[in-house]
């Protein structure tokens, strides 16, 4: 409900959405409001927990921690968030691509990890959406299938180092008939940053 106040807030009837992470509750949203959400581009989708098997890296280690023991999850992310500053989110930042050559390259901008320490700020807030969607992944929660998916597509990059797209193809196939899927050979994980054409492209395609 809170996805169509914001649509009517800004006088949008229909959208495309574009969505790196969260893409559980982007596909909710899509489904809750068909006649106004009319595709869109998911990149590097995050599969459900039980098809994820990619813990290598910080990341993945940090994944299996709050999948594996969710009782810890809560401390885990007030910690987090009482330690958070600029020089720690960008440590994790460039942590979490380690494996990733183009996204450990596109890092090294000043600009570009400027610019994701200033969006990844407000973590230092409390984590409280971070630790509500970590949460529900682990418990389970899955994407709706959409009944019609021809208007979106599925952006991966092969070197994604947190997700390993091959060993969830056929749930995602599964949930959105008909959609595109793309995987970029020299991608990773932050292909609007690295591959920021192929996104538009992809997004203004269909």
């Amino acid at each position: 409900r809170d996805f169509g106040d914001i649509l009517d807030a800004l006088g949008l009837e229909q959208v495309r959405l574009l969505v790196r992470g969260g893409s559980t509750a982007a596909l909710h949203c899509a489904a809750a409001y068909p006649d106004r959400v009319i595709g869109g581009v998911l990149l590097g989708p995050d599969p459900p927990a039980d098809l994820d098997r990619r813990h290598i890296g910080m990341m993945g280690r940090a994944k299996a921690l709050f999948f594996g023991t969710p009782m810890l999850a809560g401390t885990f992310a007030r910690l987090m968030s009482r330690r958070t500053n600029s020089a720690m989110i960008a440590r994790l930042y460039r942590e979490s691509v380690i494996g990733s050559p183009v996204d450990t390259q596109a890092l090294e901008d000043p600009q570009v990890i400027a610019d994701l320490v200033r969006a990844g700020r407000q973590s230092a807030l409390g984590m409280h959406g971070f630790l509500a969607e970590m949460l529900a992944h682990g418990g389970g929660a899955r994407p709706p299938a959409l009944a019609d998916a021809s208007g979106w597509t599925v952006l991966t990059g092969a070197q994604d180092p947190l997700y390993a797209f091959d060993d969830a193809a056929a749930f995602w196939r599964a949930v959105l008939p008909g959609a595109r899927f793309d995987t970029i050979a020299d991608g990773g994980r932050f292909l609007h940053i690295t591959h920021t054409q192929s996104v538009v492209a992809a997004l203004a395609a269909r």
